[in-house]
């Protein structure tokens, strides 16, 4: 079959055009900043999030329950693709020292993702595997008792400390009753004013 010479301008400039344009869809997903594959985070974090769960003393099932559910809920509601989640157990050696249980930034989801140019399923799986998953275990678990429950200090440590740093903005999600006992300062031993 032979074309004109318009039509066959007309499909070199066509295919000119598409090829062009393929160059600059691989170009712009080249040069975008990857997450760090360990962490899941970009170079800029901007949003925080630190969870403190009170593990001193037993936490029935029905708490672990509700802890886990509030928990994943309020990391839903208030953080997206790319902020930092870190998950704190209060105990007993949390006074010297308090390091993250968990911590990763929020991975992208089926959510975030383009059902035309991306596998909304793979991405979706990704997630609950790498984030989900393991985020849930650790909100879940139990530790037992302990002598001590520095759940000020470990506020205080947080607070201060990169995890909750330089974002613009951050969140502390804290589980406990509210027992204080260290050698700080303690709640135990209260009496009231009129004792």
């Amino acid at each position: 079959m032979v074309f004109s010479d318009k039509t066959t301008t007309a499909i070199n400039w066509g295919m000119g055009v598409f090829l062009a344009l393929a160059l600059i869809v691989f170009l712009w997903d080249f040069l975008q900043e990857k997450p760090n594959p360990k962490t899941n985070c970009f170079k800029h974090i901007s949003g925080k999030i630190a969870i403190l769960i009170d593990k001193t003393d037993i936490i029935p099932i029905q708490t672990q329950t509700e802890i886990q559910n509030r928990a994943w809920d309020a990391i839903q509601e208030h953080s997206k693709m790319g902020d930092l989640i870190s998950v704190y157990e209060i105990t007993q050696n949390s006074l010297q020292n308090l390091q993250p249980s968990f911590q990763m930034c929020r991975p992208k989801s089926g959510d975030d993702a383009s059902e035309l140019t991306e596998n909304v399923k793979n991405i979706n799986k990704k997630f609950k595997e790498q984030f989900e998953k393991p985020l849930l275990n650790i909100l879940s678990g139990n530790t037992g008792q302990a002598q001590n429950s520095p759940i000020a200090e470990a506020i205080s440590d947080i607070n201060l400390s990169k995890n909750l740093r330089d974002a613009e903005y951050g969140r502390i999600l804290l589980f406990s009753d509210l027992m204080q006992h260290s050698s700080n300062v303690s709640t135990y031993g209260c009496k009231s004013p009129d004792d």
